[in-house]
């Protein structure tokens, strides 16, 4: 019986973190979703960055959501992905970049407000 629990809890789990969609950074990732057309987010995030930090909880939230389960958030590390940032032509950390069948649609620098976040979220659908 406790196996048959651990076996349910384990797969609710999954289930749940099937949901979030929030991801590190990789170039396999990145290019498979752009091939797929999938929803997609780029956020350009750096570990010192205030902005950054406030932002995290809210795309973690949103990224969770039912509402954008179909949406990946791919976090770049700003220190790190040089090639990518100079390839996207981002300036900053705190910038997300937007795509919506495998095109750039949208992006944003500093936006911290949960209601600006779901906006930039509502344009990769």
């Amino acid at each position: 019986m406790l196996f048959k629990l651990t076996v349910i809890a384990t797969s609710l789990l999954c289930a749940r973190l099937a949901l979030a969609q929030e991801l590190p950074f990789s170039q396999a990732r990145y290019d498979a979703a752009l091939k797929a057309k999938m929803p997609l987010i780029v956020d350009f995030s750096a570990d010192w960055c205030p902005t950054c930090r406030m932002q995290k909880p809210i795309v973690s939230s949103l990224a969770a959501s039912k509402k954008f389960s179909r949406v990946t958030v791919l976090i770049a590390n700003y220190d790190l992905e040089k090639d990518l940032e100079h390839s996207l032509k981002v300036g900053a950390q705190s910038t997300m970049v937007v795509f919506k069948g495998g095109r750039e649609v949208s992006r944003a620098a500093g936006v911290i407000s949960r209601s600006g976040l779901d906006t930039l979220f509502s344009q990769a659908l």
